[in-house]
């Protein structure tokens, strides 16, 4: 990896670290400090406490007015741009993700909710066909269309006949000033193309518990997959991976994950995940686990264990032994 010489040599100079970080650090707090900041971010507040966001005016101007959107973020931009230009070493003090095509920025959080500045791009793949699924995340969103074009469509879930929900898709073309609002598992939106580059001001809320997301095909509307919506949960299901990877079939590392999968208390996500690792590590043992799952009737897990069994031996008949066996 090449480092860029001015970038090596910031490494040993503390002071000149120290500069750079007390300028970034200004930059943010006298945005924070701007008398309509503060309106918009105590309203955040009020919002990521449960109120509703047609409650809080400030929010809402700036998810429905495009003139006024365009205004804040063009004001949060030009305060670090003028710290940036005085330190080009200087780090934006905001958290960021960024993806191929897709970039984000949240520059305010409170609570439960968060408006983030949101970058999708034009990829060299873009020409990737129709979405073959769709996720429906349990989250509420009001976004504006800040510059530039794209084409998107909005899907919307609801019950249908036999337990199988029925979903609705809409094209849009997107243009500055259109403001989406979606309710995440009842709603949800996709980029397909961008003409460009499309800049995007989103304020969201996550409830106090999420539940599972939720991925539909869109050919049948079957559901093909669920994630917790816990973030905590979520760093424990990927903790089975790595405890089953550094641990393989030891004595401690399966009985963890028999734990994990037994208790009540524990997300049911992780719970299954953990069924699987712990059959994969060691069938015998991971077979047991799912008989147990099934003879208890009021565990969330006694139906899903007992498919995942009849599968199994529909399969390899011999596993049908090992039930035999522990018997």
């Amino acid at each position: 990896m090449k480092i860029h010489s001015d970038i090596a040599a910031l490494r040993s100079d503390p002071v000149s670290q120290r500069r750079i970080a007390g300028r970034m650090r200004k930059a943010k707090q006298v945005w924070q400090d701007d008398t309509w900041t503060a309106r918009i971010l105590e309203d955040l507040r009020a919002y990521g406490a449960g109120c509703s966001i047609e409650n809080c005016p400030e929010l809402t101007a700036i998810t429905n007015d495009h003139a006024l959107a365009t205004d804040f973020a063009e004001f949060w931009m030009n305060g670090f741009a003028s710290a940036l230009r005085d330190e080009p070493l200087g780090e934006v003090p905001f958290l960021y993700r960024s993806a191929a095509g897709f970039s984000s920025m949240r520059i305010a959080a409170a609570g439960r909710a968060a408006i983030n500045l949101v970058v999708y791009e034009r990829c060299q793949d873009e020409a990737r066909g129709s979405a073959m699924s769709a996720l429906f995340v349990d989250s509420e969103s009001h976004e504006m269309v800040l510059t530039g074009t794209a084409s998107a469509t909005f899907h919307a879930v609801s019950d249908g006949n036999g337990g199988r929900p029925t979903i609705r898709t809409k094209e849009l073309k997107l243009s500055p000033g259109d403001q989406l609002s979606l309710n995440g598992l009842q709603e949800s939106r996709q980029i397909n193309s961008v003409d460009g580059s499309m800049v995007m001001l989103q304020v969201s809320r996550v409830p106090d518990k999420p539940a599972p997301s939720l991925e539909y095909r869109l050919s049948d509307c079957a559901l093909i997959k669920t994630v917790s919506g816990d973030k905590s949960a979520s760093q424990r299901f990927v903790a089975l991976g790595v405890l089953r990877e550094l641990g393989g079939g030891s004595a401690r590392s399966l009985e963890a994950m028999q734990n994990t999968a037994l208790n009540k208390n524990e997300d049911i996500e992780v719970r299954w995940e953990a069924v699987r690792h712990c059959l994969a590590a060691d069938t015998k043992r991971g077979w047991a686990l799912l008989d147990r799952l099934i003879v208890d009737a009021d565990d969330d897990l006694t139906q899903p264990a007992l498919r995942l069994r009849e599968q199994l031996v529909a399969h390899e008949p011999i596993l049908a032994q090992l039930s035999k066996d522990a018997a």
